[in-house]
């Protein structure tokens, strides 16, 4: 049977757990006397979350491209101890600023790239629509040459007669 946890207790650990606090679950459990697991499937739930709020009242997931761009120019000269401090006061995870670097670092490569291979790929789709429609056009004429022909053969049987075979 699951145990039930007073809601208050409960929100008090996940901020704990999450930024800027960052407290272990396993510290946390042992403190609270918790199961770890539960602990752990409390954040995930948390994290999940649409409503949760990090750092400075901004939703995780709802940084725009302008302020991830400007947070990874801001931590261009830290070392790993401050940007370890300032993902901690702005409520990111240094993963999440890793990412948006490397985003940052391929945004233009990754552009000029998809472009050229969206023209090559449109270019191998033009050959195949003339390939296909030259099949076509020539399908359509031998299909046309064969029904002149039946109607051909059809006039002549009438006029002359089913040919007689030996």
């Amino acid at each position: 049977m699951y145990k039930k946890y007073d809601e208050d207790l409960k929100e008090s650990i996940i901020a704990q757990m999450l930024p800027p606090n960052n407290v272990p679950a396993s510290e946390l459990a042992e403190k609270a006397g918790i199961p770890y697991t539960t602990l752990i499937e409390w954040r995930r739930l948390a994290r999940r979350s649409e409503d949760e709020e990090i750092g400075d009242n901004q939703v995780s997931r709802n940084w725009s491209s302008e302020e991830k761009f400007n947070i990874v120019v801001q931590t261009a000269g830290m070392n790993a101890e401050e940007i370890n401090g300032f993902c901690r006061s702005t409520g990111i995870y240094p993963e999440q600023l890793e990412m948006w670097r490397d985003t940052c670092k391929t945004a233009n490569a990754t552009q000029s790239t998809v472009t050229r291979e969206l023209r090559h790929e449109l270019r191998e789709e033009r050959n195949k629509v003339h390939t296909l429609e030259r099949d076509l056009r020539r399908k359509e004429k031998a299909l046309a040459e064969t029904a002149a022909l039946l109607v051909l053969r059809k006039k002549a049987d009438a006029i002359w007669g089913a040919p007689e075979e030996e």
